[in-house]
C-alpha cells in the first residue's frame, strides 16, 4: 500500500477545500463577528463596568484590608478570549496543512524554468509568516493574564492606592481593543492567503510549465 501517495492525495484534497471553501466562509463569519456586540467598540463601556465590579472590597472600621479585598477576572474579556483562542488555533492548524501541501508539491531541484517553484516558495513563506503571527497571539493572551495578575496582587496588598484599580481598568480596556485587532488580523490573514493561493493555484500545483508570467 502506497501510504505516502495516499497521504499526499488526502493532504491535497484537504488543502484545496480549505482554500476554495473554508477560507471564504471564515472571512465572512469573522467579518460578521467583528460587528457583533461582543467585539464591537460599542461594548467598551460594558467592559469598563465589568472591570469595576471585579474589585470587591469590604471595609472594617471604614478601612479596607488585604484579606477583605478580592479581584475577579473580567468576564467580558474572558468570553472574548475564548472565541479568539479557538479562531487562532483554527488558523494555525489550517496554515500547517497548507504549508505542508505546497511543500510536498515542490518539484525536484534542477536548472531552468523555476519561476513556478519561486511562486511555491513565496506561498510557503507567506503561510509560515501568518502561522508565526497567529502563534504570537497566544503569547499576547498569556502576557495579559500575567500582567493583570501583578496589578491584582498590588490591589490586594494596597487597596487604598486607587491608581492600581485604574491601572486594571486601563489594562482591560486595552486588552479588549487588542482582541478586536487580533480578530481583524485573523480575518485579513484568511483573506490574503486565499487571494494568494487562488491567483497562483496553477503555478503552485504545476510549477514546471512554459508560463513565465509573474506572481500575483
Amino acid at each position: 500500500m502506497d501510504f505516502i501517495g495516499d497521504f499526499k492525495n488526502s493532504m491535497s484534497t484537504e488543502a484545496e477545500d480549505l482554500v476554495e471553501r473554508v477560507f471564504p466562509e471564515k472571512v465572512e463569519n469573522l467579518d460578521k463577528l467583528l460587528k457583533n456586540p461582543t467585539f464591537d467598540l460599542i461594548n467598551l463601556p460594558k467592559v469598563r463596568e465589568c472591570c469595576k465590579q471585579c474589585i470587591k472590597t469590604q471595609k472594617r472600621d471604614g478601612k479596607p484590608t488585604e484579606n477583605e479585598t478580592s479581584v475577579a477576572i473580567n468576564e467580558e474579556i474572558m468570553n472574548s478570549i475564548e472565541v479568539i483562542r479557538e479562531e487562532v488555533t483554527s488558523l494555525i492548524q489550517s496554515c500547517s496543512v497548507l504549508r505542508l501541501w505546497v511543500t510536498l508539491l515542490l518539484p525536484q531541484i534542477e536548472d531552468g524554468n523555476n519561476f513556478g517553484v519561486s511562486v511555491q516558495e513565496e506561498a510557503v513563506a507567506e503561510i509560515r509568516s501568518v502561522e508565526c503571527e497567529a502563534t504570537s497571539f497566544l503569547g499576547e493572551i498569556f502576557t495579559y493574564f500575567a500582567s493583570r495578575a501583578k496589578i491584582a496582587s498590588r490591589i490586594l496588598k494596597h487597596p487604598e492606592v486607587k491608581d492600581y484599580e485604574r491601572s486594571l481598568l486601563e489594562m482591560d480596556e486595552r486588552q479588549f481593543v487588542n482582541l478586536r485587532m487580533i480578530l481583524t488580523q485573523i480575518r485579513n490573514s484568511y483573506s490574503s492567503i486565499h487571494d494568494l493561493v487562488i491567483k497562483n493555484l496553477e503555478k503552485i500545483k504545476k510549477p514546471k510549465s512554459n508560463d513565465f508570467s509573474t506572481l500575483y
